[in-house]
C-alpha cells in the first residue's frame, strides 16, 4: 500500500511539471520581432590592463543570458565571447593578455546582446562601445609629452564629453593633469630622471558624470632628455700675432651638444657678439683653438666667452670670461728708459700669479724673462732701464705673458698662459765724436765715432785735409782712421781735418755729422 501511495505522488510531480512546461510554452513566440538593446553604460581600460563592460539590466521577460560581443575588425563577424546567465553580475572583465584582450595596442569595440527563453535575442552591434587607446609621442626639445586617444562617443548621454589626463609621479597617487574637449593634450614640466604613468579618463556630460571610461596607463621614465653639459671652461685667450687671437677652450663632449659659439667684446659695458662658431661632433678632441683673425691686438684688449647650444638649439651653458692683456711702452730719450704698463688678464680659475716680461734688441727675442713680476690688480708696470744697453739699433720690442696660478681645471690642465701684444719703443741712436787722436798712442791711435743705439743699414765716413783733398773713406763701422793715407799710404801730416760721417738707422732714418778732427803726435 504504501509503495502504491509513493508511486502515485511521482505521477502527479511529472504531470504538474509537464503542464507547467506547456503553460510556459505556450508564452514563447519564436521567430518575434528582435529584444530591446541592452543599454550599454561603459567600456573601460583598468590600471591592471583588464578590459571592463558594464551595462543595465534589461526589461526584456524571461531573460535567459547576457552575451559579450566583440566586433572583429578583420573579419568583420560579431563575436560571442562570454555568455553571462540573467540574474547575475551586469559587468564583465576581459582578464589582460587574454585573446580577445587589446588593450594596449588597438582599438575593440565590445557590445552586450541579451537572450531570452524562447531563444530571441536583441541585435548586435547596436551598443557597441569601443577602447581608447592612449598614445604618445616626446619634444625632448620642450620636455614635454604628446598625448593622443581615439574619441569615447558611445555614451547613451551624447558624444558631449570631458577627457581628463591623470599621472602619478614616481609612483605618488595619480593627481589630474588638466582637461580638454579634444582627443590631444600635452603634458609639460616634465623631470629628468622621473618614473611617469599617465591615463586619460572620459566623462560623460562634458564632466558632469556620473558615468566614465578610461583609457591604458602608459609608463613613461623620463630618461630621453638631451644631456647638458656639466662644464665648458675657456683655458685661455692669448695673442699670437697683430691680427690673431686664439681663444683655447675645453668642453664637455658628453653633451648633447650642436655647436659652440665664440663670442666676443671690447668693453666691459659691451654686448658679447658671436665672431665665430665650432660645430660639435662624436668623438672630438674636447681640447679646442678658434684662431680670431678680426682684431687688433695693438690698439685694445678683448673679452671672450663660450657658448654652448644644444640639439634644440637652446643655450645650455656658457663658459667663464677671458680678457687678453694690452701692452703698451713709452721711452724716456733722456732718461734713456722705457716704460711698460699693462692690463691685467681676467678669468682664470687660478688668477694670475705672475707675469713674464720678454723683451728683444734689434729684432732678436731674448730667451729668458727680462723679469718676473707679481701681479696687480688693474693696470701693471714695470721701467726698463737702457742706458747701458749699447748693442743693438735702437729698438726695443716687449711682450708680457700672463701666468696662471695653481687650480683645478676640468681635464686636469696645467696652469695655462696668456701672452700680450708686442709694443716696440725706439731711442734715437747716440753718437760720440772725438776732437782729436793720436797714431802713436797708445790710448787714442785711430779716430773713429762711438755709436749707441745704432745698427745701420748704411755708413760711410770721409776725411778731407785743409785743401779739400779726400784721405781716407770707409762704409765699415768698425773702421777707423789711423792718420795715413788711407790707412795705407804716408802719414799725413799734423793739423786740423774735415770729417764727413753718414749713416742710416734700422728703422731707416737718416743721420750725418760733419766737423774737425785734429790729428797730434
Amino acid at each position: 500500500m504504501f509503495e502504491h501511495r509513493k508511486m502515485l505522488k511521482k505521477i502527479v510531480f511529472i504531470l504538474l511539471l509537464v503542464s507547467s512546461y506547456l503553460e510556459f510554452n505556450a508564452q514563447c513566440v519564436p521567430g518575434s520581432p528582435p529584444l530591446p538593446t541592452v543599454v550599454v553604460d561603459s567600456v573601460s581600460v583598468l590600471p591592471n590592463g583588464d578590459i571592463i563592460i558594464c551595462w543595465q539590466v534589461s526589461n526584456v521577460p524571461d531573460i535567459l543570458e547576457y552575451d559579450i560581443i566583440m566586433f572583429d575588425p578583420i573579419t568583420l563577424a560579431d563575436l560571442t565571447i562570454a555568455t553571462i546567465p540573467a540574474g547575475g553580475a551586469t559587468c564583465y572583465t576581459i582578464p589582460s593578455g587574454s585573446a580577445n584582450n587589446f588593450f594596449d595596442t588597438e582599438v575593440r569595440e565590445y557590445g552586450v546582446r541579451v537572450k531570452d527563453n524562447c531563444g530571441n535575442a536583441s541585435l548586435n552591434g547596436d551598443n557597441y562601445h569601443n577602447t581608447m587607446l592612449l598614445e604618445y609621442s616626446i619634444n625632448i626639445c620642450a620636455a614635454s609629452i604628446n598625448f593622443t586617444w581615439n574619441a569615447y562617443d558611445d555614451f547613451t548621454s551624447g558624444t558631449n564629453v570631458l577627457y581628463e589626463l591623470f599621472v602619478s609621479q614616481d609612483a605618488a597617487p595619480f593627481i589630474s593633469a588638466g582637461t580638454t574637449n579634444s582627443t590631444n593634450i600635452t603634458y609639460t614640466g616634465v623631470v629628468q630622471g622621473s618614473n611617469y604613468q599617465f591615463y586619460i579618463r572620459t566623462i560623460e556630460n562634458n564632466g558632469a558624470g556620473p558615468i566614465t571610461s578610461s583609457t591604458n596607463i602608459v609608463d613613461i621614465s623620463a630618461n630621453f632628455f638631451l644631456k647638458d653639459p656639466s662644464f665648458l671652461y675657456l683655458y685661455t685667450a692669448t695673442v699670437e700675432a697683430p691680427t690673431q687671437i686664439d681663444v683655447q677652450f675645453y668642453v664637455d663632449t658628453f653633451a648633447d651638444a650642436r655647436v659652440y659659439n665664440i663670442q666676443r667684446k671690447q668693453k666691459i659695458t659691451d654686448a658679447f657678439v658671436t665672431v665665430g662658431s665650432v660645430p660639435a661632433f662624436k668623438g672630438m678632441n674636447p681640447f679646442i683653438v678658434f684662431n680670431d683673425y678680426d682684431v687688433d691686438a695693438e690698439e685694445t684688449s678683448y673679452y671672450y666667452q663660450i657658448e654652448m647650444v644644444n640639439l634644440c638649439n637652446q643655450t645650455k651653458i656658457i663658459s667663464n670670461i677671458g680678457k687678453t692683456i694690452f701692452l703698451e711702452a713709452y721711452n724716456d730719450k733722456l732718461e734713456l728708459t722705457n716704460t711698460l704698463t699693462w692690463s691685467a688678464y681676467e678669468g682664470w680659475l687660478g688668477n694670475v700669479t705672475a707675469y713674464e716680461i720678454y723683451r728683444s734688441i734689434g729684432g732678436i727675442w731674448e730667451t729668458t724673462p727680462l723679469a718676473t713680476v707679481s701681479a696687480l690688480v688693474g693696470e701693471n708696470i714695470y721701467i726698463d732701464d737702457v742706458s747701458t744697453t749699447l748693442e743693438g739699433d735702437g729698438e726695443f720690442c716687449y711682450k708680457i705673458v700672463g701666468v696662471e696660478g695653481g687650480a683645478a681645471h676640468p681635464g686636469a690642465l696645467p696652469p695655462a698662459r696668456s701672452s700680450s701684444n708686442e709694443v716696440c719703443v725706439e731711442h734715437v741712436p747716440l753718437i760720440y765724436i772725438p776732437n782729436a787722436f793720436d797714431p802713436l798712442s797708445t790710448f787714442n791711435p785711430v779716430f773713429k765715432p762711438v755709436l749707441t743705439f745704432a745698427d745701420p743699414l748704411s755708413y760711410e765716413m770721409i776725411i778731407f785735409d785743409r785743401w779739400g783733398q779726400k784721405v781716407f773713406e770707409t762704409n765699415d763701422i768698425n773702421e777707423g782712421w789711423n792718420g795715413a793715407f788711407n790707412n795705407k799710404g804716408e802719414f799725413q801730416a799734423v793739423g786740423s781735418y774735415v770729417y764727413s760721417i753718414k749713416f742710416k738707422s734700422a728703422p731707416g732714418k737718416d743721420f750725418a755729422y760733419r766737423g774737425l778732427v785734429t790729428l797730434i803726435r
